[in-house]
C-alpha cells in the first residue's frame, strides 16, 4: 500500500502500527464470532428465508430512486457544461479547483433527493421508512454492529489488497487520494474528509443498501446480498473494486440481518475514515 524508501517517515511507522492493530482487532473479531454458536446459526437462518416486514422497500420506489440519483447527476453535467461554454474553457475538463466543491454538492444533492423520493413513498403508505432500515430505536447497538462488522471486514480487505499489490499505482489511485495528495491545503483535506468519511457513506449506502438490496432481498437475499456487492465494487473501478467485494458483501449481510442503515453507514464511514487517515498519514510523511 504505501511506497518502500530506504528510511521509514515516522507517519509512516505510525500508519503501519494502525493498519496493524486494526488487523489483530480483525482476527479478534472472527474468533469472537468463531465463538458465538447463537450468533452464527441466526445468521445462517436469517438467510434461508426473506424476512417478514411490513412494507419493505419496493422495485418501483428504488427505481425512482435511482431515477433521482441519476437525474442530479445529469442536470449538474449539464449545468457545469453550460458554464464551462460561458466561460470559453475546453470542455473536456473540468477545472482542477473546481472538482472537489463539485463532488460535494452534487453528492449532497443525491442523497437528499434519494431521501425526498423514499420520504414521499412512507407519507404515501408505499413503503415504511423503519422497514427500509431507517430505525431509531437502539441506536448505540446499530452503531456498534457496524463497528463490529468493520472490523470483521478489515482483515479480508487487507489480505485482498496485498494479493492485488502489483496492479496498484499513481494512476489508477482514488480521485480522493489525488486531490490530496495534488490540492492538499488544510480546507481542501478537510472538504475531502468530509465527503469520503460523511457524504459518501450516507449516499452509497442509500442507493447500494437500501434501495438495489432492499428491492431485491425480499425474494432472494443471498442472490440480493451478492449481487449489490458486485455492483457496489463494480461502480469503484479497477484495481479498488476488488478489495472492496468483502466490505460489500458484510454490509450485504450487515444490513439484512440489522435492517440498519445506521449500522451499515457507521461500518462505511468508519472504513472510510480509516483510509482517510491512512492516507494523511502517508501523505504528511511523505
Amino acid at each position: 500500500m504505501f511506497a518502500v524508501t530506504e528510511e521509514a517517515q515516522p507517519m509512516e511507522i505510525l500508519a503501519t502500527l494502525l493498519m496493524g492493530a486494526v488487523m489483530f482487532l480483525g482476527f479478534w473479531a472472527w474468533y469472537r464470532l468463531s465463538q458465538d454458536r447463537l450468533l452464527q446459526y441466526k445468521l445462517i437462518a436469517s438467510l434461508q428465508k426473506p424476512k417478514v416486514l411490513d412494507q419493505p422497500m419496493t422495485g418501483q420506489i428504488a427505481f425512482f430512486c435511482f431515477l433521482a440519483w441519476l437525474g442530479v447527476l445529469l442536470v449538474s453535467r449539464a449545468y457545469v457544461g453550460e458554464l464551462l461554454d460561458a466561460l470559453h474553457l475546453p470542455q473536456s475538463s473540468m477545472p482542477a479547483e473546481w472538482q472537489l466543491p463539485y463532488l460535494v454538492i452534487v453528492t449532497g444533492c443525491q442523497f437528499y433527493a434519494m431521501l425526498t423520493v423514499l420520504v414521499f413513498a412512507h407519507v404515501r403508505g408505499h413503503v415504511r421508512l423503519a422497514d427500509c432500515g431507517f430505525r431509531a430505536d437502539d441506536l448505540a447497538d446499530q452503531i456498534k454492529a457496524g463497528a463490529y462488522c468493520f472490523l470483521l471486514a478489515m482483515p479480508l480487505i487487507l489480505i485482498t489488497i496485498l494479493i492485488t499489490y502489483s496492479f496498484r499505482n499513481e494512476e489508477n489511485a482514488h480521485d480522493l487520494i489525488k486531490m490530496m495528495k495534488e490540492q492538499g491545503t488544510l480546507p481542501n483535506i478537510l472538504m475531502i474528509g468530509f465527503s469520503a468519511i460523511f457524504l459518501a457513506s450516507i449516499t452509497e449506502e442509500m442507493l447500494f443498501r437500501v434501495c438495489v438490496q432492499g428491492a431485491f432481498q425480499q425474494f432472494r437475499p443471498v442472490l440480493a446480498i451478492v449481487f449489490t456487492a458486485l455492483f457496489f465494487a463494480l461502480v469503484h473501478g479497477f484495481p479498488d473494486s476488488l478489495p472492496l467485494i468483502p466490505l460489500a458483501l458484510i454490509l450485504g449481510m450487515l444490513y439484512y440481518y440489522k435492517v440498519s442503515f445506521l449500522a451499515c453507514v457507521a461500518m462505511h464511514s468508519i472504513f472510510n475514515a480509516y483510509n482517510f487517515g491512512l492516507t494523511l498519514l502517508v501523505t504528511v510523511g511523505q
